[in-house]
């Protein structure tokens, strides 16, 4: 009797075991990081989850992640990950759905935060705020279309070299450039690093701007 009660209770101890190392492999990811990586492994094809428009994956069924923690790019390559953006402390990267418990393992990865796909809302803004009566019909838009209004945007970093930033003639439309903040961040160093914010902005409304 004891040992087929041994033989019962070992098959479920091992799978308790597995179970929690399986936990543990994962308890690094967010939501949308585990559903992502779960509806993948099920099966399911990386375009569906696309065009659901929510969740963020390649089409090669890799999860599109914010990686945190103090590792490097090296480490995060070489357990399978590859690394878009490295910044102090977060980078941006491709993982593979059968690759997500190695990244995970590393032991200065704090957390794995699956990215989401932007939904643009700003086409109902101006219409809340009564703007399309003022500026005019477009594309011309001849009315208060906020033309030659400067617009300052502080925040950690800019692309100044971006195309959104030049005028007609290929200078740049920026007037002022300010790194006092960001040398506090960076212990003093000048640093310029790309962000997409001011980029919006100062997008034109021609390729890749959108007046609205």
């Amino acid at each position: 009797m004891r040992h087929g009660l041994t033989r019962i209770l070992m098959p479920v101890v091992l799978l308790l075991a597995t179970a929690s190392v399986a936990f543990a492999d994962v308890s690094k990811l967010d939501p949308n990081a585990r559903i992502a990586l779960q509806r993948l492994r099920s099966g399911e094809a990386a375009q569906a989850i696309l065009e659901e428009g929510r969740i963020s994956v390649s089409g090669q069924g890799e999860l599109d992640v914010f990686v945190v923690g103090d590792v490097t790019r090296a480490q995060l390559e070489a357990a399978g990950a590859r690394v878009r953006t490295a910044l102090p402390g977060v980078f941006t990267a491709w993982i593979p759905a059968d690759r997500v418990e190695e990244v995970a393992a590393i032991a200065g990865v704090s957390r794995i935060e699956g990215a989401e796909i932007d939904q643009v809302t700003n086409d109902l803004g101006s219409a809340s705020t009564g703007a399309p009566a003022y500026r005019g019909p477009g594309p011309a838009f001849t009315g208060l279309n906020g033309s030659g209004v400067i617009v300052a945007n502080v925040d950690t970093g800019v692309d100044y070299d971006h195309q959104d930033f030049k005028n007609a003639l290929g200078g740049t439309r920026i007037h002022l450039l300010d790194w006092v903040l960001l040398l506090g961040f960076l212990g003093g160093l000048a640093v310029p690093v790309m962000h997409g914010t001011a980029r919006i902005l100062a997008a034109r409304a021609q390729k890749r701007g959108k007046q609205s």
